[in-house]
């Protein structure tokens, strides 16, 4: 588990990658685009959450996953997007897991988030 401002430990200091299907591209308001991920075969319940961060080194991801949406630039981010996905491709990502502290609640240890049971962070 990530502490605000603490290095990773145990299984966030490996390696995934994991290959699912896109259900969802959203714009957050820190500038990183998220991405939901399914089983690519939707034979496997629950979902993962992929992040491309905000930065030029990141430009190129986040131009292939604006291209899946009909985005039309510029936009505003907040709780309506202003586009949809038309596309689902299936794509692999890879990059390490992380425990979301920012997301957790006061519970650190707990990896449900309050107000809704079913998603982990």
């Amino acid at each position: 588990m990530i502490s605000r401002g603490g290095a990773r430990t145990g299984n966030e200091v490996r390696w995934y990658a994991l290959t699912g299907r896109v259900v969802s591209v959203q714009a957050e308001n820190d500038g990183a685009v998220h991405m939901v991920l399914v089983d690519a075969h939707d034979e496997k319940p629950g979902k993962v959450i992929a992040e491309i961060p905000l930065g030029t080194r990141w430009c190129a991801l986040r131009t292939i996953a604006f291209s899946w949406t009909n985005a039309v630039f510029p936009f505003t981010t907040g709780n309506e997007q202003p586009f949809r996905l038309v596309r689902r491709p299936i794509i692999t990502v890879i990059g390490k897991a992380f425990y979301d502290t920012d997301h957790s609640g006061k519970e650190l240890h707990n990896n449900r988030r309050p107000r809704d049971k079913e998603k982990a962070v």
